[in-house]
């Protein structure tokens, strides 16, 4: 459906809904701090969202295109910072 849901495991409450450019979402990586997440799919692109507790914020207006892959992206993942995917 194009949407990345960040869920909150122990109150199974939805913490942050981002709508994805591309609706075939294949890879998806949570920071080490919680702050961003990175995910990508079909487009090519591993697209970093920064996560915020502003319900009123656009998080996708924020986003930041970090690569672009001459094929889909199948997986991604942050290192030990929140400074490399």
């Amino acid at each position: 459906d194009g949407k990345v849901i960040v869920w909150d495991s122990f109150t199974t409450n939805k913490e942050h809904a981002v709508t994805m450019p591309c609706t075939w979402v294949m890879a998806c990586a949570y920071a080490p701090s919680g702050c961003a997440i990175a995910c990508g799919g079909l487009d090519n692109k591993c697209s970093v969202y920064p996560l915020t507790f502003d319900k009123n914020e656009n998080m996708a207006a924020k986003k930041k295109s970090v690569a672009m892959h001459t094929n889909y992206l199948s997986a991604c993942s942050f290192t030990n910072s929140d400074m490399q995917v």
